[in-house]
């Protein structure tokens, strides 16, 4: 299906509601606009809330066991990037 929406002056746009009802779009939620280096290609997908990210920190220092995992994480190095260094992309875990 092929959407058409108008840019104001200021560079805001409506999603389409039908879009926005995909997506799970409410008030407030933020996106991420992604081009394809190769196609040129513009998607557009919604940016997880903090409750999410919280939600899937958990299961994730459940999974791998909180003790082992924070045994020598730092505050302010960046949790993302200590998990990963310690145990690669588990993203698609």
């Amino acid at each position: 299906m092929i959407y058409t929406s108008r840019i104001t002056s200021k560079g805001t746009t409506t999603i389409p509601a039908d879009i926005r009802e995909k997506l799970g779009l409410k008030p407030g939620s933020e996106v991420r606009f992604e081009e394809d280096a190769k196609t040129g290609a513009i998607t557009l997908e919604p940016m997880p809330s903090i409750e999410e990210v919280r939600s899937m920190n958990q299961a994730l220092l459940k999974k791998l066991g909180t003790t082992d995992i924070l045994k020598n994480y730092k505050a302010g190095d960046g949790f993302a990037a200590h998990v990963k260094e310690k145990y690669g992309d588990i993203s698609k875990s």
